[in-house]
């Protein structure tokens, strides 16, 4: 079996098992729905505006942005959810909409495939030890851990919009004879496991433009691209982008994204951080998606259940997310594909920071949550 098909099949497997053991929790939260319910038993119908957040948070997710900074601004502005749970909320009700870029996005863009599971393997293992502990953590220190972590969501995505780190990749030009159904990229470049991304042509020896040969018409295989012969020779320009990494770069992408899945139990997203990493590393920042969506997917569906079974989510807006994130992922992950998002992360930026500083001020002068955020869980 195909290795990406063999972890494609096992994120389905993982999310059936989410899913049953989530309806399990919901179907006993409507068992004691008559009597006093907390957050995590309010197992009535999501409200309109739980659904529209979840469908427009997890649409600009789907283009790189990230759900959880926009998501826990739009708790604390609209008080929908107490502060201690927002961390069990986001993952529980973020984790559906998750699988499905991932299903998305890990079939369509290349990936090294020892990279890609070592990520995804230590971010999982992250996830679980992380969720534990943060589960059973108070209020207000859940509080100044989501401050601190919304300021270094917003400084990631400052860093990301400065364009602070170089793109790697590179374009190779090459004249082939006619007739000619193979070529062999560079040996340097497949050495540093480049792959190409894009294959224009044009006739040789021509000043007119490049133009694109469709995905479909060629393919990519041990260093050698096969494409359609032509009667004539021609020039080929060949983009590529490294897509993994070995040895030292390896271990340490491991580690970080160890440390970012055990961060996301907190309610910091994944998205932005595993983008970074993957730049420093030397890698694509396309290939950050499927490595980022993969991570995510595996490891939300394992933290969640944590979350749940300690019964410290809210429950009624994390279906919510769930139902209309869905939506918003396919949406932009299969019809609207990307967007120009400068100015969106600009205004992401000083909405995290707002919701950063209501936070950290929220822990440091006692505030009491209003409403249900007082109920025992």
């Amino acid at each position: 079996m195909n290795p990406i098909t063999g972890l494609l099949t096992a994120l389905g497997a993982l999310t059936v098992v989410f899913v049953a053991l989530w309806a399990r929790a919901v179907a006993a939260a409507r068992r004691v729905m008559g009597g006093q319910h907390t957050p995590a038993t309010d197992a009535r119908f999501p409200t309109p505006i739980q659904i529209v957040l979840g469908t427009v948070t997890n649409f600009f997710d789907a283009l790189g942005i990230g759900s959880f900074a926009t998501t826990t601004a739009a708790f604390k502005f609209l008080k929908m959810v107490p502060d201690r749970i927002i961390p069990g909320t986001l993952n529980a009700g973020h984790t559906l909409p998750t699988v499905t870029q991932a299903f998305i996005f890990i079939a369509v863009i290349p990936a090294d495939v020892t990279t890609l599971f070592s990520m995804i393997a230590a971010a999982v293992l992250g996830a679980w030890l992380g969720a534990g502990v943060i589960a059973r953590w108070p209020k207000r220190k859940v509080q100044i851990g989501m401050g601190a972590a919304l300021l270094a969501a917003a400084a990631f995505f400052t860093m990301r919009n400065l364009s602070l780190f170089p793109t790697p990749e590179i374009t190779t030009s090459q004249t082939v004879p006619a007739n000619t159904t193979a070529v062999d990229l560079p040996g340097d470049l497949a050495s540093r496991m480049f792959t190409p991304t894009k294959v224009t042509e044009r006739p040789a020896g021509s000043s007119g433009d490049f133009v694109e040969v469709a995905g479909s018409g060629w393919s990519w295989s041990g260093g050698r691209i096969t494409l359609p012969a032509s009667g004539v020779a021609r020039e080929l320009a060949i983009e590529c982008a490294p897509v993994g990494v070995r040895g030292l770069r390896l271990a340490t992408a491991v580690a970080g994204n160890f440390l970012l899945g055990a961060l996301m139990s907190l309610g910091i997203g994944l998205y932005a951080p595993c983008m970074i990493l993957v730049g420093l590393l030397g890698m694509s920042e396309k290939t950050a998606f499927p490595i980022m969506m993969g991570s995510c997917a595996f490891l939300m569906p394992v933290g969640s259940l944590k979350f749940i079974k300690e019964k410290a989510y809210s429950l009624r807006p994390a279906i919510g997310l769930a139902l209309g994130g869905i939506v918003g992922s396919y949406v932009a992950g299969t019809i609207v594909k990307s967007l120009e998002l400068d100015t969106v992360r600009w205004l992401v930026i000083v909405v995290v920071i707002y919701t950063a500083v209501m936070m950290l001020r929220s822990a440091f002068s006692h505030e009491s949550d209003p409403g249900p955020a007082e109920t025992e869980i």
